[in-house]
């Protein structure tokens, strides 16, 4: 019964004038319209935080959510970092002490083929790699776990050689103070 009166439907939608003309119109339209939030996306803009994460590091939207997770913009203290077009980028940062966790979160600047940003973790006058952020257009980000974010004094970023450094090869970019310095 249901196929038969699908059939007729069909068939009356054929039988319209300008029924083609409206349906290829529609069709065009969702075309383009796919295609401009395809290109949304693929630039990276206008991806909040928690949606970027949810694409590209599961875990560090898991952690974002936690009721115990704290966030912290980044002020720049060692000077910001510059995006592509000149404005500056800003830094999100969530951290989680129960749960050992950490995500980074840069918007606002465009990777480059030579330079990677790195972040690192101060305290007691050493600096821990936390690792390189992975860009994807405008947006980067950092997840790590198994870290000990109660034992920092800062979180800092760096711009260092593609695939990261062993320990800071350029001044600090960016600085979180974490712990107030005595």
């Amino acid at each position: 019964a249901n196929a038969c009166a699908a059939r007729r439907a069909a068939q009356a939608f054929a039988r319209r004038p300008g029924a083609w003309a409206t349906a290829g119109a529609a069709a065009v339209l969702l075309l383009f319209g796919s295609l401009l939030l395809t290109d949304k996306v693929r630039e990276g803009t206008n991806l909040p935080p928690e949606r970027y994460a949810q694409l590209h590091a599961p875990e560090g939207a898991g952690m974002m959510s936690r009721p115990d997770t704290v966030v912290y913009s980044m002020n720049g203290g060692a000077g910001r970092i510059r995006g592509g077009d000149g404005a500056d980028a800003k830094e999100t940062v969530w951290i989680n002490v129960r749960t050992h966790e950490l995500f980074v979160f840069l918007e606002g600047m465009l990777p480059s083929k030579d330079r990677d940003v790195q972040a690192w973790a101060t305290y007691g006058g050493r600096d821990a790699n936390l690792g390189v952020l992975q860009f994807h257009q405008d947006q980067a980000h950092l997840y790590s776990d198994d870290v000990r974010p109660e034992l920092w004094e800062a979180l800092v970023l760096t711009i260092e050689p593609k695939g990261g450094s062993e320990s800071p090869t350029s001044p600090q970019t960016a600085e979180l103070t974490l712990i107030p310095s005595k």
